[in-house]
């Protein structure tokens, strides 16, 4: 379960919702009808590794995003993950990696247990005092950074090997991107992007999509025709 920050005195509350707040729902209505063209992926299962992998183990190759929707120009790993977490208030984030793949590990039970305050069920004074400091300063969320920077990330690498430097949110099919996200008249087929996915998720919301992480800088959008 998800929520949007409401701060009210010192403490940082969060409010439920049934899908994570994104920046864009308030800018969009849902819609799919019109859009044609579009490649299904397959059914997946995700490996200990956090590897997306089909039923047949080809691995996910494309996902596809919308600059108009999503915004451009923001991939770097531990500021988009401490903002989606500790400014937009969802644990999508948190309770992917701490029930996948750094489940058993000391970080792992630390974002679980951040993750049970948000949603209230858990009471910790000390992390609400964190959780409303990262939230009046929605910024830069500096203390949210350096939490993903010096803890998650380095933990991430310790159990994979993978040193998770930028990251970008993909849906598995451009209907996706529209259904999630907005309206045939909101966006065009023109301004779907198709990039290859990262080595592994971060978070997974379904069709609303995927959070791929990448150790390399994120190349530009395929531009080819794929329609």
């Amino acid at each position: 379960m998800t929520g949007e920050y409401q701060v009210t005195g010192d403490v940082a509350s969060v409010s439920s919702s049934s899908q994570p707040v994104r920046d864009s729902d308030e800018l969009v209505s849902k819609g799919a009808e019109g859009l044609s063209g579009g490649i299904p992926a397959p059914e997946s299962d995700v490996d200990a590794d956090g590897i997306e992998r089909s039923n047949e183990g080809i691995r996910q190759q494309f996902g596809y995003r919308s600059e108009l929707l999503f915004g451009e120009g923001y991939t770097e790993a531990a500021p988009v993950m401490a903002h989606e977490t500790f400014v937009l208030g969802n644990t999508d984030i948190l309770l992917h990696l701490a029930n996948g793949v750094l489940d058993g590990t000391d970080a792992g039970d630390t974002m679980r247990h951040i993750a049970a305050v948000m949603d209230g069920e858990e009471q910790d004074e000390e992390m609400d005092a964190f959780l409303t400091e990262c939230y009046e300063d929605q910024d830069e969320c500096r203390k949210g950074t350096a939490f993903f920077e010096d803890t998650v990330l380095p933990a991430i690498k310790e159990r994979t090997g993978h040193d998770i430097r930028h990251v970008l949110w993909l849906c598995d099919c451009p209907e996706d991107v529209i259904g999630a996200y907005g309206t045939i008249e909101d966006i065009g087929e023109d301004d779907i992007d198709r990039h290859e996915v990262g080595v592994m998720t971060l978070s997974d919301i379904g069709e609303d999509g995927k959070l791929w992480g990448y150790e390399h800088e994120i190349d530009r959008p395929d531009l080819d025709m794929w329609w």
